[in-house]
């Protein structure tokens, strides 16, 4: 029995492929699907052999419609699924009610239809109220429609009896009852969400982005190297990779302290984050050393820009504690060939850093 029931839970959770969406909306419209599925099949034979063909068709269509969305749920975005799903019970609540009568029940498929509009995170609390404040005036409207037709200017009905008046205030009661506890909690979840979310995001960034320099991680930068390589397998990218090296580092740290050699370094990130603005992305790789990597731009273009900020960068003054730091820059250029991962590329603007290194520095070599 424990098996079965576990079978049936992993059903309901498995996950349709979408990072964002809602679980709790995935299982919530799967299993509305899976409940409503026979009762509108049963209802709409009902409906058929009672002789209201067009209301039992409707039903029955409504069946078929709600076993698609189950399996369709897997494979698609929940937002899919979920308004046709809305948009079934609506039109079998206003043409059930308008055609067969209050009295059967109809409209309390309103409630299932408000409960799921609340409880959909993609939706704002203002739009959620609007939605309440809508099938409010549908379920008066229906009420009226088939208890108080007097009230109507084109009808000469006979007025409703006291019963019927009450059945009338103990629907819209509970309704507006509904309505108040589901944006309560709507409200309450959407804030629980939205600061999860903003969490979320701040430990993406703080996995993803070196303390010191604001620049990429390594890991970070290697991640995103990839989805770069898996995106162009056709040999069509075209993208510079440069490594960079702070020439004579060491001597800041044992001239001026290690302090000096964080500030050097959060400076040069500042710098380096301004310079790639709009041209790539830019990581520390390691101490002293920065990866950039130019997308949509070939060597000989790197070769112009970086040799214009190394000019610019030695020629700025770094004042830490009233001294003056002077610091210059080294780099190493490849081009990327298309070729399964950045591994070479990386390697051969590796071996270019320091054939500039072992040439006196202070130049961009491709």
């Amino acid at each position: 029995m424990m098996g079965l029931l576990s079978k049936i839970k992993e059903f309901f959770k498995r996950s349709n492929g979408v990072e964002n969406d809602s679980e709790t909306l995935v299982v919530l419209v799967r299993i509305l699907c899976v409940l409503l599925t026979p009762y509108f099949l049963i209802v709409g034979i009902f409906l058929v052999s009672q002789l209201k063909e067009g209301i039992g068709a409707l039903f029955i269509a409504g069946a078929a419609v709600l076993m698609f969305l189950l399996f369709r749920s897997f494979s698609v975005e929940i937002q899919k699924c979920f308004w046709p799903l809305i948009l079934i019970l609506f039109l079998t609540t206003l043409f059930s009610c308008s055609y067969i009568g209050w009295g059967l029940g109809f409209q309390n498929h309103l409630y299932c239809i408000v409960l799921l509009l609340l409880f959909n995170p993609k939706l704002s609390l203002r739009l959620k109220r609007s939605f309440c404040f809508v099938g409010l005036a549908l379920l008066i409207l229906l009420a009226v429609m088939q208890n108080y037709q007097e009230l109507l200017p084109f009808t000469k009905a006979e007025p409703a009896q006291w019963n019927s008046l009450i059945l009338v205030v103990n629907e819209i009661t509970f309704f507006i009852c509904v309505c108040a506890i589901g944006l309560t909690f709507a409200g309450i979840s959407q804030e629980a969400e939205h600061k999860l979310f903003l969490y979320n995001e701040k430990l993406k960034q703080a996995a993803s982005t070196d303390p010191l320099t604001g620049l990429m991680n390594r890991r970070s930068m290697e991640n995103s190297l990839q989805q770069v390589a898996n995106q162009y397998k056709n040999g069509t990218a075209i993208v510079t990779v440069a490594m960079a090296d702070i020439d004579f580092f060491k001597k800041v740290n044992d001239t001026y302290g290690h302090d000096a050699g964080d500030y050097i370094l959060k400076n040069i990130g500042e710098e380096l984050l301004q310079f790639m603005s709009g041209k790539g992305d830019a990581a520390r790789w390691g101490g002293e050393e920065f990866l950039l990597v130019f997308y949509s731009m070939n060597g000989d273009e790197v070769f112009t820009l970086l040799d214009h900020f190394r000019l610019r960068l030695g020629n700025r003054k770094f004042v830490y504690r009233e001294q003056e730091i002077h610091i210059h820059m080294t780099f190493g250029i490849a081009e990327y060939d298309a070729s399964p991962s950045f591994v070479d590329t990386i390697k051969d603007a590796d071996q270019r850093l320091y054939l500039g290194k072992s040439n006196g520095r202070n130049q961009v070599v491709f």
